[in-house]
């Protein structure tokens, strides 16, 4: 695996997928990310995340998956120095939370409120790169995305110290090792919508505009 692989694919766990399968019922049985947060700071040497998913298939009659959360950390730097070409030293964890859980319930809530009050520039389009003043980023780069009812909501942008998602990871991550059980990894089946071969040879589909069905 080459520089390159290893940072798409480190990429890609950091992250985590967008749904986490049963192992015997992938497809049928399993949870969905419904609030996630992804930062690294300003230097670009550590890159985190937290997963929330729920039950993307259960009913009352039948019951609901608890949900799952999903924490990872990858100090990319450190990593990139010491294998350049070996497989991320992405560290994952995994916790099965309380159906009903008041902790983490109030902390979702508050993060829903707090990315509401974030200020978004109207700068139109940036047909000569003219992307305004770069604001402060002390806390780093950061996104949420967080699902309300059947709205989705997603922001991502630099962060100042007094930001009110500045410790947003933290505080979650926190709350998530407390409320929830820890998990093994084969606990659940991470299903990716770009495959490992793709992520690792780098591929991708570049289209003229011409249709062109399968063979």
């Amino acid at each position: 695996m080459n520089r390159r692989a290893k940072l798409r694919i480190g990429n890609a766990l950091t992250k985590g997928p967008w749904t986490l399968h049963v192992p015997d019922r992938v497809g049928w049985k399993y949870v969905e990310s419904q609030h996630s947060l992804h930062w690294h700071d300003p230097q670009g040497l550590t890159w985190r995340s937290v997963r929330l998913y729920c039950d993307a298939c259960g009913d009352d009659e039948e019951g609901y998956l608890d949900p799952i959360a999903r924490l990872a950390r990858w100090d990319r730097l450190d990593d990139l120095q010491a294998a350049p070409e070996g497989w991320p030293d992405v560290r994952i964890e995994r916790f099965r939370l309380p159906l009903d859980c008041p902790t983490v319930q109030a902390e979702v809530r508050r993060q829903q409120e707090a990315v509401q009050a974030l200020r978004f520039r109207t700068l139109g389009l940036p047909t000569r790169r003219d992307f305004g003043e770069h604001g402060p980023w002390e806390a780093g780069r950061f996104e949420i995305r967080t699902g309300g009812g059947w709205d989705d909501l997603k922001w991502r942008g630099d962060l100042g110290t007094d930001s009110p998602l500045a410790d947003a990871l933290d505080r979650l991550a926190a709350i998530v090792r407390d409320a929830g059980d820890p998990l093994p990894p084969t606990a659940f089946v991470e299903c990716y919508d770009t495959s490992f071969e793709a992520l690792a040879d780098g591929r991708r589909w570049d289209w003229n505009g011409i249709p062109t069905p399968p063979e």
